[in-house]
């Protein structure tokens, strides 16, 4: 054996004689355990959508088409407690998807009634488009925690100057 080796077994028999006489760790009768538990119970709202009524929209383009309003006849659904109209947030289609309507455009939008029937008026200055063309305008419900309903659809549409004006209903979920 080489010195180099010699030097390197006797510090660890030496290392090996200073463990064996290390105190030993005394044992400890500790226990963590605890029974108690916590238990609770979760329930999700769903915000109830609008229902459409008879005869769900209408069309009506004034002379030549120049004065449109689609009136919407609308109900929150039987059983639903705690909405109104004041709940009611309105939205139209922009690039595809149904957005809600804010500021100065809320102002050619007007609903009169009672849960149980509602009518609702969306005057010229959001259908200039559907001369000619249609556009669709809904209705849905905010609930608490800024949650929302699905929406209630009426899409309007008419022939140049008014002509063969239609309006039908369908939903459509939020997004």
């Amino acid at each position: 054996m080489r010195n180099g080796s010699r030097i390197v077994a006797l510090l660890g028999a030496l290392a090996l004689l200073v463990g064996l006489q290390a105190p030993a760790v005394p044992r400890t009768d500790a226990a963590f355990g605890d029974g108690e538990y916590a238990a609770a119970t979760l329930t999700a709202t769903a915000v109830p959508a609008p229902q459409s009524l008879a005869p769900g929209c209408v069309l009506t383009t004034g002379l030549a088409g120049a004065n449109p309003e689609v009136t919407i006849t609308w109900r929150i659904p039987a059983g639903a407690t705690g909405y109104s109209s004041a709940d009611a947030e309105y939205g139209w289609i922009v690039g595809g998807i149904l957005t809600p309507i804010t500021g100065a455009l809320l102002g050619s939008i007007h609903t009169t009634g009672t849960p149980s029937a509602y009518t609702t008026v969306v005057s010229a200055g959001l259908l200039g488009g559907v001369l000619g063309g249609s556009v669709k305008f809904g209705i849905r419900l905010k609930g608490p925690g800024s949650w929302t309903s699905g929406w209630i659809v009426a899409t309007a549409s008419a022939g140049v100057a008014g002509i063969n004006p239609t309006c039908s209903m369908s939903t459509a979920p939020s997004p």
